[in-house]
């Protein structure tokens, strides 16, 4: 067993050592490697939040994604209030249920998906994007701004993370003069990927022909690593999620469509 003490007040949580090991590169190389944690069997990670540390634990035993309560005197809506990276977000929606993560707040699943990246999870970060995508589907409202600045400041420009952000507001922003303020504190790098995803986007009414056409002039040559269709504007999040799961390759991308696949007609 590995004891894990987790943010400001070290709460603790002891997992079996070879789950962690199993489904994170990070813990494998902690308790296997030339370090003191594998000598003592004792992660410190003063600096993470252990509201998001328990999902992840309840995900590594269940392999869901679900919010538990240690206690009777922790509830969902202030355990995710607590979360310090995410403080500036506002909560808006009102009905939230700890068995479905498509009803949480945007910034609790960034925040989880962050984790995985800093624990190299990647099945875990497939699980969080496909439950942030799901939010979006079910809640009437996008990102916020301090969302997206939130995942730039996070993010390298290659994150799968970044890339469904980027593509939320190309293919879903509504830009008016009122926001010009708002969005002018976005990184430009950030602002620049955005202008140029949608520099490449086409007129979904287009002729299949002429939709190939632009494709060509537009030089989008390899239309699966940009996410994008041969047919139509489509949004890579509503073509394929597998464009943001960072699969090894083709065979389990196709598994992992199968197994969506079959989960939707359930």
């Amino acid at each position: 067993m590995t004891t894990i003490l987790v943010g400001s007040e070290q709460e603790r949580f002891v997992v079996h050592k070879a789950l962690l090991c199993n489904k994170s590169k990070y813990f494998t190389k902690a308790l296997t490697g030339p370090f003191e944690e594998s000598k003592t069997g004792i992660v410190k990670l003063d600096d993470v939040s252990p509201v998001l540390f328990r999902i992840f634990v309840t995900w590594l035993y269940d392999n869901v994604i679900r919010y538990t309560a240690p206690d009777d005197s922790h509830n969902l809506e202030e355990d995710f209030e607590s979360i310090k990276d995410c403080s500036i977000f506002n909560w808006k929606e009102p009905d939230h249920d700890g068995d479905v993560p498509s009803t949480w707040p945007y910034w609790a699943l960034i925040g989880l998906y962050l984790l995985g990246d800093r624990f190299d999870a990647q099945l875990f970060r497939v699980e969080t994007i496909d439950a942030l995508s799901n939010a979006h589907d079910k809640q009437d409202h996008g990102m916020s701004f301090d969302e997206h600045n939130y995942i730039c400041k996070n993010t390298s420009a290659r994150s799968p993370l970044r890339q469904f952000a980027i593509h939320r507001i190309a293919y879903t922003s509504v830009f008016r003069t009122k926001d010009l303020k708002d969005w002018s504190k976005l990184p430009s790098e950030y602002l620049a990927q955005v202008m140029i995803k949608m520099g490449m986007r086409m007129p979904s009414e287009l002729c299949g022909g002429c939709y190939k056409t632009g494709l060509e002039e537009n030089q989008a040559k390899d239309l699966q690593d940009l996410g994008m269709s041969s047919e139509t504007d489509e949004a890579p999040y509503d073509n394929d999620m597998c464009f943001y799961h960072e699969h090894a390759n083709e065979e389990e991308r196709e598994l992992c469509r199968d197994l969506r696949n079959t989960s939707d007609t359930d």
